[in-house]
């Protein structure tokens, strides 16, 4: 007896959930092919196969036990993220990451839905399915990253700005300092030649309205 789509629907999430390392590796390859960057450094290698992991784990949730997106949020995932956004990589690319790891999903449930269904109605129906669920995780996760990323630079560039206004105030109030890690941290170079303008104004001028 042929199993129903909602049952196969289970199945899916049941078989993304039961071979979620091997998956897992298999997309992070896939992904890393075209970028490269996201896995440069090794910390950030385990981390992005631990975040995939999770992020796999999340999305069979949600799938075989019928969770809403927001209970399945996978946190490693977020903090990978907060990594990315020190090491320079662009929002774009995160994106575009989260998208083709959900284009990969999407294709093993191509393959899942040929196995499975022997009726074409079936698995028309089937892959619709599959593919809404797997639409309404990655939009959610990729909201979720941005919204991370984009809060992790802020800190960064607030916390930058506050030092090389604090580093400026030492300097000016004649505190001594390293020229190369000074130079460094303000972006400029100190050892150039500089000049000096002072400018006033006459008070016995009237001001013109």
């Amino acid at each position: 007896m042929q199993a129903s789509t909602a049952d196969l629907i289970v199945e899916f999430g049941r078989v993304l959930r039961r071979d979620r390392e091997e998956l897992s590796r298999e997309l992070l390859a896939a992904v890393a092919a075209q970028l490269p960057q996201l896995s440069a450094e090794p910390d950030l290698a385990r981390l992005a196969e631990a975040a995939a992991i999770a992020s796999m784990d999340a999305q069979a949730a949600a799938i075989e036990f019928g969770l809403a997106v927001e209970d399945a949020r996978p946190s490693l995932a977020l903090e990978f993220t907060r990594r990315l956004a020190w090491s320079g990589v662009e929002p774009t690319t995160i994106s575009r990451a989260y998208y083709l790891a959900q284009d990969w999903l999407f294709h093993r449930a191509e393959e899942f839905t040929r196995s499975h269904c022997a009726d074409p109605a079936q698995a028309t129906e089937l892959l619709g399915g599959l593919g809404r669920m797997l639409f309404r995780f990655a939009d959610a996760l990729g909201g979720w990253l941005i919204t991370e990323f984009d809060a992790e630079r802020a800190a960064i560039a607030q916390g930058s700005a506050a030092e090389r206004a604090h580093l400026v105030d030492e300097i000016l109030g004649g505190t001594p300092f390293d020229v190369d890690a000074t130079e460094r941290t303000l972006g400029y170079r100190l050892t150039r030649t500089h000049m000096g303008m002072q400018i006033w104004a006459d008070p016995h001028l009237a001001a013109t309205p």
